[in-house]
């Protein structure tokens, strides 16, 4: 009894045991068919980016090789790239491309790089910039940024802004002069970890006190109140003379009299009606320039007297506010 049960175990694991075998040999047929159908698409790709390149559409070219060497990492669609970015005027991309296939070719392949790609190598420039190990610090070159830790950028000759920032600060800022055909190497001084600064105690309070406003003459008031008192007066003559012109106007029949009285009675409504006007506009003025005067008066210390409005519960009028 015992030797059935051992021979029905080690039948049971033999059978688990070639259904394994057998899955994973159908993983591996899958996996190794899969690439063989990307080489086949990147090849597809290369031919039609290839035909882009003689008909001169150097960014379909551009798109068609770059789709390519995600189904496919072969350095020659890196060198079709930096053809076709040549192509297209734009050297930076083209000696980043260039870059990428002179890693991967061989010696034989370097020496017969074309004489045009040559002349690139000397008309672009390399800089590697080699940070500290803290990740939150970036490296920007001329306002962009290129990552963290250690960086190689194809760049033009020339003047290069190179930062390293953590969050918006900058830590060090350097400007390096990059030569065409070189690679300039560059390995900033550490960075210390920046530590949060503890809270210090709160600025002082400064009163700033406001300047006194600039007050008015009280000539200015006085000239106001004069002319309202002078128009009120004047009102209350012209006004008596009018209503008397009306009254012997009334009495009077169409005639000489009567021809005589109108003239004299319109002159004296319209001067009456004028000083009204006027008489109102002065003392307006008079009330408004009233607070805004300066009023002082002479004793055994100076003063200043400002007439100020007072509005309350019980009414609105005016009072003197002294200033010493």
């Amino acid at each position: 009894m015992k030797h059935r049960t051992n021979s029905g175990f080690l039948m049971a694991a033999g059978c688990c045991l070639a259904v394994g075998l057998w899955v994973s040999g159908l993983s591996v047929a899958v996996a190794r068919a899969a690439p063989r159908e990307d080489r086949a698409q990147a090849r597809a790709l290369l031919t039609k980016g290839k035909q882009l390149l003689r008909q001169k559409r150097y960014q379909d070219a551009v798109r068609c090789f770059q789709k390519a060497y995600r189904f496919w990492k072969r350095r020659e669609i890196q060198f079709n790239l930096a053809l076709a970015h040549l192509e297209l005027g734009d050297k930076v991309a083209a000696g980043r491309h260039l870059r990428r296939y002179l890693a991967k070719a061989t010696p034989a392949e370097r020496q017969a790089l074309p004489a045009r790609f040559q002349q690139l190598q000397q008309q672009i420039g390399v800089l590697r910039v080699q940070s500290a190990t803290d990740s939150r610090v970036e490296i920007w070159i001329d306002g962009q940024r290129r990552g963290t830790g250690s960086v190689v950028v194809v760049v033009l000759p020339g003047p290069r802004a190179v930062e390293l920032r953590r969050g918006t600060r900058v830590l060090v800022r350097k400007v390096i002069e990059v030569a065409g055909g070189r690679e300039v190497i560059w390995n900033p001084p550490p960075v210390a970890a920046l530590r949060p600064r503890r809270p210090g105690p709160p600025p002082p309070l400064v009163i700033v006190r406001r300047p006194a406003r600039r007050r008015l003459h009280w000539a200015f008031f006085t000239v106001a109140a004069s002319l309202a008192v002078g128009a009120g007066a004047a009102i209350i003559y012209t006004g008596v003379r009018t209503l008397q012109l009306h009254a012997e106007l009334d009495k009077s029949e169409e005639g000489d009299q009567y021809e005589q009285l109108a003239p004299k009675f319109k002159q004296h409504k319209l001067a009456t009606n004028v000083l009204i006007a006027v008489a109102a506009t002065a003392a307006v003025s008079a009330g408004i320039l009233a607070i805004f005067t300066r009023w002082s008066s002479s004793g055994g210390e100076k003063r200043r007297s400002v007439l100020v409005p007072l509005i309350g519960p019980g009414g609105a009028g005016l009072t003197f506010h002294h200033r010493y």
